[in-house]
């Protein structure tokens, strides 16, 4: 408010107005204003204002009065400032100051030159040691090249960088070595899967041939090679029916473990099967499962829940949105209060790693990379009836 007096300084001239203008396009001040806002429409000098951009300058010829229009954005407030300058009125003003400016320009001129060769004389010296020193860097040194701070301080900068360039070159040819070792030592390990493919091939024909092909060891073998060929496949993202598909064999092996005790229970609707998912989310939660909540069942029913369906959300960023919600929930002994803080805390994306729940953290730290804060899980636990862990994420298809 205390520029109020300025901007009516410039309106009072014959060839200015100055006006500010908010973002939802009404105008706060003008001249003499009459209303505490007004419409902008009402202005025909701001029919170029558009809201929220930092600068524009335009000159209008569309009318008889020909005129510059000049918008700048504040950088404290929702409004900008905009300067309307009539240049018919401003070039006659200007037209009686031509012949001072003129005479004035000259003499500056003349000085000008003079100060030049001054300085360009003065400043040849130090500018061919500078140039010397670009030339051989290796031979010259900041304190050879001048007399002059200014000159000293460019010299030691110009060594810096030169070293600096040296190291992230050097820095770049390390990590290429371990790129390349890394490749090396990729192209390496996949010697080893053949090696194990082989010996279960081998082994599920000489089982079949001793035991049939319907015995329960030939067909474990036959599961386990196609999870580890499925665990081993390059490919990052597969179709959630892929992953339901490869855990339902999971899951028979895993239900031999059991004696047959572990009743499995899905509930899939199948507008998610379509959706792309990292492979492998769901056997480390399962196995979780199975293995802390039916450690002491052996005997009794076990109960395993897979449900898996749509939802639709709204969010102010992100509109609305279609995602997809997984929920494995079992019947065991569940987990005690105090555990299922810990375990909620050592999944978060930013816990220290330990020893704990590395399947756990690897399911979720995988899941943050693939849909970033998209994600979320939810661990739900009653003591004696049993924990559901419950996961959301964007349904990409």
């Amino acid at each position: 408010m205390s520029k109020i007096p300025i901007l009516a300084s410039i309106n009072e001239n014959s060839y200015q107005n100055a006006y500010l203008v908010s973002d939802n396009s009404e105008v706060i001040y003008r001249y003499r204003q009459e209303m505490l806002t007004e419409p902008i429409d009402t202005i025909e000098y701001l029919s170029y204002y558009v809201p929220n951009i930092t600068e524009k300058v335009c000159i209008s010829s569309e009318t008889a009065n020909t005129y510059s229009y000049a918008q700048l954005h504040s950088a404290d407030y929702p409004w900008s400032y905009v300067l309307v300058t009539h240049l018919q009125n401003y070039t006659s003003r200007l037209s009686t100051q031509n012949a001072l400016l003129f005479a004035a320009s000259s003499a500056l001129i003349v000085f000008a030159v003079l100060l030049a060769v001054f300085f360009a004389m003065r400043s040849l010296k130090p500018i061919e040691s500078i140039r010397n020193f670009l030339e051989s860097p290796e031979l010259l040194s900041s304190e050879t090249v001048s007399d002059s701070a200014d000159i000293k301080y460019i010299a030691g900068r110009i060594t810096q960088y030169i070293q600096t360039n040296q190291e992230l070159k050097d820095e770049l040819n390390d990590r290429l070595n371990l790129l390349n070792e890394t490749q090396m030592s990729a192209l390496q390990s996949q010697i080893n899967p053949h090696f194990l493919f082989n010996t279960l091939n081998m082994m599920y024909v000489q089982s079949t041939d001793a035991l049939g092909y319907e015995h329960v060891l030939p067909l474990m073998i036959l599961d386990t090679s196609s999870l580890i060929r499925y665990a081993m496949n390059p490919e990052k993202m597969v179709s959630l029916e892929t992953e339901l598909s490869y855990t339902d064999i999971y899951l028979s092996i895993l239900n031999l473990r059991y004696d047959n005790n572990l009743k499995i229970v899905r509930s899939i609707s199948p507008d998610t099967l379509a959706a792309q998912v990292p492979r492998l989310f769901i056997q480390p939660i399962i196995e979780n499962a199975v293995f802390h909540g039916f450690s002491n069942q052996r005997n009794e029913e076990c109960v395993l829940n897979i449900r898996c369906y749509r939802q639709a959300t709204k969010d102010e960023a992100l509109g609305e949105a279609n995602f997809v919600v997984v929920e494995i929930r079992d019947n065991g002994k569940g987990i005690s209060e105090k555990k299922l803080d810990e375990l909620r805390e050592s999944l978060k994306y930013d816990a220290i790693s330990s020893a704990k729940n590395i399947g756990l953290r690897n399911v979720v730290q995988r899941m943050n990379l693939t849909y970033a804060d998209q994600f979320s899980l939810n661990i739900e636990s009653t003591m004696e009836k049993g924990t559901c862990f419950s996961l959301r994420f964007p349904y990409v298809e």
